[in-house]
């Protein structure tokens, strides 16, 4: 395990402590590892959410990366999905999503990674109308739901466990 030269590491640790108790069943969130023998990154982590039953989501297992800037908690982490994710809200050349609450003004210091990992399991189904960083994927959401429920369907087959 790295030191714990700055706050935001002190605290990720913590975070990975209380996530390996009570994580939710079948939901992944650890720090990444560069390499083979390398240690931990703490500020960097390979999650994994499910999509949410019910919908058009449901079958994939979606991997998120969280990049956590060295004054986490006070700054929020930048989210990824992987590049080319199709999704209203996920920018498809970077696989960069904004989800509400790492937003400029709506972070708060006390959320945490089960936090930020819900908001984007709800963030998959329910996108934000007003953020159209994958237009494709926003026109047909708002446009055509039914093949842009094929289309997510299709992907959640590639992302399945």
């Amino acid at each position: 395990m790295e030191s714990m030269s700055c706050p935001a590491k002190y605290r990720l640790v913590h975070e990975r402590k209380r996530w390996r108790v009570h994580r939710y069943h079948g939901w992944v969130a650890k720090p990444a590892l560069p390499g083979k023998g390398e240690q931990y990154d703490l500020l960097k982590w390979e999650c994994a959410i499910p999509g949410e039953p019910g919908t058009c989501w449901e079958k994939g297992m979606y991997p998120v990366t969280l990049v956590f800037p060295s004054e986490y908690p006070d700054s929020p982490p930048q989210c990824y999905f992987p590049e080319g994710f199709f999704h209203p809200n996920v920018d498809p050349s970077s696989g960069r999503v904004y989800p509400n609450i790492v937003k400029e003004g709506h972070w708060k210091s006390e959320l945490t990674i089960k936090h930020i990992l819900v908001e984007l399991r709800r963030l998959l189904s329910r996108p934000d109308v007003n953020d159209r960083s994958h237009r494709v994927a926003w026109t047909l959401y708002t446009n055509s739901r039914y093949e842009y429920e094929r289309r997510v369907s299709a992907q959640a087959y590639r992302y399945t466990e």
